[in-house]
């Protein structure tokens, strides 16, 4: 009995430990079952996400073969997602972007719990370029996903209104230029990056010359498409690595980076200048602009931007006294020069009233015997604190108050006055010309011929003595200008076209002007080198005075190279320093009181004769 009780204890045992193995597996069983069903259900639960998500939505492996993609991908990317299963997402990435991706790639298996953000360029079906945002974690670890899993938008219109919000911010909305704060800030960077001995930064500082007449004249539509034209130009003359920049109205500036003497910026201004030689097409108006160019090289001293900057400010002023399209390098003595503070309206009102401005006569002369022809009238200003100013420093201010009527109508007076009574004075076999600039704003005063007519009346001076220069860009104007100088023509005033060749449309205006005068600008005798290119203009303008028979008289003679050079090319007439500096009334009297009026003059070159007559006389050839 013992015996049959042991056997059914084993059974009972053996049977309990089966019926528990029996549960476990069962249990074992049903939890399996569950886990794949949550898995299916996880599954599931994604696909239907994904599915509906707006979204491209990618798995990628480990080594980033595509594992799914969303169907969006065919609407966000033009791709069907059966085109890209089993391709590398790589494939889809713009080639400059490849290098970060794959870091970014690497940074993600390595920190699993991560979610990265990041953008970079994917090419659409259609081969274009777009930028996408993504995010990416990394879900290798998940059962129901295992891979990477990539979420990305097309970010392109948000990146492109960026990208243009940083441009106004920074750039010129009417050329495109970058602006002045850039300007500075680039400049700044290059003087750190020249040591201003072995590489040297450079600055040019350039002005539109008479851009107000051109907006005052054509309108603003027209001034922008000049602005835009310069802006072209400028940026065609330097390298990709230089920065142009519009930092005023009509001022422009350009960094030069890394050159190795001032020569390159000089080359830049020349290049500058040959783009800008040709009339251009603006709004409908052919015109003729030109710039003056101011520039400024570092020193091993200046690593200021704001005193570079100054220095080309400086410099562009010196060009602008030869008008045209000039260029002028800034040197120290331009400093010593500079005049600090500016005149105010109301002191030039008071120094017409009080009799500050005073007269000098720069002596016209025949170029190869120095017999004195004539003068040319300049006005100063004995300044109370700024002491002697010339033209420059307070003409545009008068011409931009209304004080340039009557300050014209004084200096007309005054000259004819005093060279009356040289001439009266004088026992010369003929009279002494007179020449006086006629401003722009004075064309415009209603009864200007009556008003010059007056004084020639008071003063008793000859009309066929007396010249009135005045500049092409005084000609924008030109139906009132064409009438009002006809009628000065008619009463036997002699016109002279002054600074000849730099205006906005020379020879058209020689054809409706009665021109007598052409006056060669001294930008071009400067030029003259002895070499066909260096003449090349004078000699066209004393060709077009012979075809034309009107005089010619050429402007800034200073040395006697030139002024031989000249003589060679025909000039009969001419004023310079190299004969004469502006001279008070006393000074040019003393040469009046020669038996022979006539001043000093080195030249071996042939002798050029010169006719008798009322003015400065016509060449002989």
């Amino acid at each position: 009995a013992s015996q049959d009780d042991r056997y059914t204890e084993t059974f009972l045992w053996v049977g309990g430990a089966f019926l528990v193995s029996l549960a476990l597996l069962a249990l074992a069983t049903a939890a399996a079952i569950r886990s794949d069903a949550d898995r299916r259900r996880g599954e599931r639960r994604f696909r239907t996400l994904v599915q509906e998500s707006a979204d491209v939505i990618s798995v990628v492996d480990g080594t980033g073969m595509h594992q799914y993609v969303s169907p969006s991908t065919l609407a966000v990317m033009g791709y069907r997602p059966e085109e890209l299963a089993g391709r590398p997402y790589q494939e889809l990435l713009n080639p400059d972007d490849v290098e970060r991706a794959m870091r970014i790639h690497r940074a993600i298996i390595q920190n699993p719990a991560q979610e990265v953000r990041f953008e970079t360029r994917l090419r659409h079906a259609d081969n274009t370029w777009h930028w996408h945002e993504i995010v990416a974690r990394n879900m290798l670890a998940d059962p129901t996903i295992r891979g990477i899993v990539f979420n990305h938008r097309d970010v392109t219109e948000r990146r492109r209104f960026a990208d243009q919000l940083a441009h106004e911010a920074s750039h010129d909305a009417l050329t495109g230029l970058a602006n002045r704060a850039v300007f500075l800030q680039d400049l700044a960077q290059a003087l750190l990056s020249a040591d201003g001995l072995t590489w040297h930064t450079g600055v040019l500082f350039l002005d539109l010359n008479d851009f107000k007449g051109i907006n005052d004249s054509w309108g603003h539509e027209t001034g922008d498409a000049v602005l835009v034209t310069t802006a072209q130009v400028l940026q065609a003359s330097v390298r990709g690595s230089d920065t142009v920049a519009r930092v005023g109205g009509d001022e422009f500036g350009i960094v030069l980076a890394k050159i190795d003497e001032p020569r390159n910026a000089e080359d830049v201004a020349q290049r500058i200048i040959s783009g800008l030689i040709k009339p251009i097409d603006a709004a409908g108006h052919t015109l003729q602009v030109s710039l003056s160019i101011g520039i400024a090289i570092q020193d091993q001293d200046t690593h200021d931007p704001d005193e570079l900057l100054r220095q080309a400010d400086l410099a562009m002023y010196k060009a602008k006294r030869c008008k045209g399209n000039s260029y002028q390098m800034f040197r120290a003595d331009l400093d010593t020069a500079h005049t600090a503070g500016t005149p105010t309206v109301r002191e030039l009102e008071t120094a017409i009233a009080q009799q500050q401005l005073y007269l000098e006569y720069q002596p016209i002369v025949a170029i190869a015997s120095g017999e004195l022809l004539g003068a040319e009238a300049l006005v100063r200003w004995r300044h109370p604190t700024l002491g002697t100013l010339g033209p420059l420093a307070f003409i545009p201010l008068a011409e931009d108050s209304g004080l340039i009527k009557p300050l014209g109508a004084w200096v007309l007076r005054s000259a004819c006055a005093q060279v009356r009574r040289w001439q009266q004075g004088w026992s010369g076999d003929r009279g002494l010309a007179l020449s006086v600039n006629l401003s722009p704003q004075q064309l415009e005063v209603p009864d200007l011929v009556d008003q010059v007519l007056r004084i020639l009346d008071e003063t008793g001076f000859a009309p066929h003595d007396l010249a009135l220069e005045i500049t092409e860009n005084a000609l924008v104007k030109e139906d009132i200008a064409i009438r009002v100088l006809a009628q000065l023509h008619d009463h036997g005033i002699r016109l002279a076209l002054d600074d000849f060749g730099t205006g906005y449309s020379s020879l058209r205006y020689l054809t409706n002007l009665p021109v007598d005068i052409l006056k060669l600008d001294r930008c071009f005798v400067t030029e003259l080198d002895g070499t066909p290119e260096g003449s090349a203009v004078a000699e066209a303008v004393i060709r077009l005075s012979h075809v034309l028979r009107i005089d010619a008289i050429a402007e800034g003679i200073e040395d006697v190279g030139q002024a031989n050079e000249l003589a060679q090319l025909g000039y009969a007439v001419a004023q310079g320093y190299h004969f004469a500096k502006p001279l008070g009334p006393e000074a040019f009297e003393a040469i009046l009181n020669q038996a022979v009026p006539r001043l000093p003059v080195v030249l071996d070159g042939p002798g050029v004769t010169c006719s008798a007559g009322g003015g400065p006389p016509r060449s002989s050839a």
